[in-house]
């Protein structure tokens, strides 16, 4: 494991975390040296490894895009751009193609190159895709749906399964329309 590349700030693990030193080098350049900031990332890999308390230290049980989404609405970090307008989506799209989280479903999953992609793409769309969810005037679901697929994936569920019983939708119909189901849902926040 890298212990300082650019994109990186912890690593939750089965029951616990490692995360950067305020002091250390790559993270000051970046301007990471406020407590705030620092707070936020100990929120963030905190509810990593809360996770893995509910459902293992199997990698694969949750997926990616789904911990990640939930990790950074708990954590409400301002490091994180959040994609609030359709304009905000289709710029995305224009620059990176259709950015569908749904088919990165495990980190080591996620492309490594151009630099930037995680902070800049796979993050905010992470965020995205869990709002939607959770969203009345998205997927209509509630928190306590996030909760119970966690638990359900805990109790040997599998994620996809756990995803449609507490969501209503289908993984397969989330991971192919996930671009049309969002634009269509921020034309409504505009």
């Amino acid at each position: 494991m890298e212990y300082a590349p650019s994109e990186w700030g912890g690593q939750a693990y089965y029951g616990g975390y490692i995360i950067y030193s305020l002091d250390n080098p790559v993270k000051i350049l970046q301007g990471f040296t406020e407590l705030e900031s620092y707070t936020e990332l100990v929120t963030h890999e905190m509810m990593h490894a809360v996770q893995t308390l509910i459902v293992g230290d199997n990698l694969e049980r949750v997926h990616g895009w789904f911990a990640e989404g939930i990790a950074i609405e708990i954590s409400n970090s301002a490091f994180y751009t959040k994609i609030n307008s359709r304009t905000e989506l289709d710029d995305l799209v224009s620059t990176y193609g259709r950015p569908s989280p749904i088919l990165i479903p495990h980190s080591w999953d996620q492309p490594s190159h151009p630099d930037g992609i995680q902070t800049y793409l796979l993050y905010p769309v992470y965020w995205l895709s869990l709002r939607y969810l959770t969203d009345p005037a998205g997927g209509g679901g509630t928190w306590y749906d996030v909760r119970d697929v966690i638990v359900d994936v805990g109790n040997d569920v599998p994620f996809e399964t756990a995803l449609e019983d507490k969501f209503g939708i289908s993984y397969s119909d989330y991971e192919h329309q996930f671009i049309e189901l969002m634009q269509d849902y921020l034309a409504n926040q505009d």
